[in-house]
This record gives C-alpha cells, structure tokens and sequence, in this order.
C-alpha cells in the first residue's frame, strides 16, 4: 500500500511546468505545496499523491494546470499578507514568482481557480480558457499581474477588486459574452464616492463591439492598442460604438482581424487624431475606406485578406505621410 506522497523533486533550471489532472483526482493547496491525489478504483493501493512545493518554482516562467472531469479541492487555509509579494521576506517565504500560470480545462471550477490563485502565486501573466465552469474572477491574490488572457469562459459573468483590474497593462477576451459588461460594471461600480477612474491598460483584444460603450472606453485613458477580432456578427459599428472610440484619447493602433460581415469602417475614423496604424486583416465584405478619409496623422495602413475594391481604393492615396502595406493571400 502506498501512503507515503511521492515528493516531485527541485528542478531549479526548469523553465515550465505543466500539470495534467484527470479522472477522479483531489487537489489540495497548502502550505505552500501543490498536492495531487489519483485515486485508483482498480487497485487497493489507496491514493496515490504526487506534491509539488510551490517555493521551487521561483525560477519557473510557466506555471500550467489543465484539469478535467471529477475534481475536488481543499484550498489552502493560510492567507497571504498584502505586502508579501513585494516585501525582502519573499526569498524566504513560500512565493513563486513565476512569470506565466495558465489554467485550462472543463474540470476547473470557481472553488478550485479560488484555491489556485489564492497559494501565494504572483505572476505577471494569467490565462484561463476551456473553462467553461468559471462564473467568477477576483484578481485580488494575484498583485503583480500585469497581462490577462480570458478564451472560452462563456459563464464568467462575475469580476472582483477593480485596483487589480485597473492595474493590468495587457487584456485579451474573447469568447466571454458577459465579460464586457462585467467590466463595465466593475470600473463604474462606486462612482460617485471615488470619482472617475482611470486604468492603465495599454493593449485591447476582444472579439466583440459590445466592448465598445462609452463608460468603459472614458476610462481606458492609457489604451493604445485595440484590436477586434472575430467578430461575426457585426456589420457596422453602431452611432453610440462610434462615440465611444472616439473616447480613446490615447489610441496609436486599431486593427479589425477577420470580422467577416462587417460591410463598413467606422465614418469618423478621421476624428481620431492619436491614431498611428490601422490594420484591416481578413474582411471581405469592407470594399471602401471611410468617405470623410483616414487620420492626418496615420503612418501606417495594412490591408491583408480583403475585397479587390478595397485594394484599389487604398493603393490610390495621396497621402504620401501613410505608408501603405497591401498583402494578397
């Protein structure tokens, strides 16, 4: 009978780590290790453990836990002091400072995503996909994070502690329907009491326009990256979308990435003076640039994957200040 758990040895020139979970397997975060148990319905050897000390992976630049079917967890019962992940006790104390911890899979739970983030793990980059458990997302644990990637989460529709959100440098969001309005609540969530707020987000991926509202984009001061991506549904963007682009007093790059109804740019495309490039990558049904032109200040203009009359019209510029970068696929 094995009871003894198998202690995964120091691996300090390890550059990743990826745990796979599968059948019925228990979880347990404590004291700063990563306990898994399979349990072996076809032997009587009892559970056997595999523990992984979360202080070892400080050298770690991926951290990856991919979890299907049956789970269960026990999180970890110590809390972390605020400070911790700042302060000269972190080389001594059980902190990773792993750079990147992806978590996938149909397995992951809210409790269990809880119990991860919650082990003293402080990354600066998070991604969770294939989750489609998940209802809800606290950054609160997770003080450096700086870059966020949310795919395939249909059902997360909560967000909590806006300083962490406010915080982030990079978000990219894509099939989480409820998410941007989440967001939109969060950001605008004690208003009055605080004022209004600010974020440091400089880079935007989403695959839909909702993310488009002008309470939202008044306060992404900083973005100067947005990109829509995959958006199917939409064919032109709405009079209240357009106002609301408009708010990004910041933005240098906008890029449409295979939006493949989209019949039409935005017609005050013009009126975002800040903006440097635009990208209009796989949109066959856009055959002309806006009617009122492009932005005095663009440099550059990529046109990949398009209509044939899109071509045509964008290689007849007279703007000899944008340089113009045609791709044919």
């Amino acid at each position: 009978m094995l009871s003894e758990a198998l202690l995964i040895p120091r691996l300090p020139w390890l550059l990743d780590i990826d745990i796979q979970i599968w059948g019925q397997t228990v979880i347990n975060l404590r004291g700063g290790c990563l306990e898994v148990s399979e349990i072996n319905a076809n032997t009587s050897s009892g559970p056997i453990n595999a523990v992984l000390q979360l202080h070892w992976l400080k050298h770690v630049s991926s951290f990856h836990i991919w979890a299907q079917d049956s789970l269960s967890v026990h999180p970890c019962k110590q809390k972390t002091e605020p400070s911790a992940c700042n302060s000269e006790h972190m080389v001594n104390s059980l902190q990773t400072s792993a750079e990147k911890v992806e978590v996938t899979g149909y397995g992951i739970t809210d409790e269990l995503l809880s119990a991860i983030l919650e082990n003293e793990i402080c990354p600066s980059s998070l991604s969770i996909s294939d989750c489609p458990q998940i209802t809800s997302l606290d950054l609160s644990p997770l003080r450096s994070l700086k870059s966020l990637v949310i795919h395939n989460c249909v059902s997360l529709r909560k967000l909590f502690d806006r300083q962490y959100f406010t915080a982030l440098r990079d978000l990219e969001v894509t099939n989480a329907s409820s998410f941007a309005e989440a967001w939109s609540e969060l950001l605008g969530s004690r208003y009055a009491e605080w004022g209004q707020v600010t974020t440091s987000l400089e880079s935007l991926t989403v695959d839909s326009t909702l993310f488009l509202n002008s309470p939202l984009c008044a306060v992404l001061t900083s973005l100067k990256k947005l990109t829509i991506h995959s958006d199917f549904r939409v064919t032109s963007l709405s009079r209240q979308q357009v106002q609301a682009l408009l708010l990004l007093t910041s933005l240098q790059d906008l890029g449409f990435i295979q939006c493949c109804n989209l019949h039409s740019l935005p017609s005050e495309l013009h009126k975002i003076y800040t903006l440097k490039q635009l990208e209009i990558d796989s949109c066959p049904c856009v055959e002309s640039l806006p009617n009122n032109g492009l932005p005095e200040k663009l440099e550059k203009l990529i046109i990949r994957g398009c209509n044939r009359r899109l071509y045509t019209g964008a290689s007849m510029m007279g703007s000899t200040s944008t340089k113009v970068h045609l791709v044919d696929r």
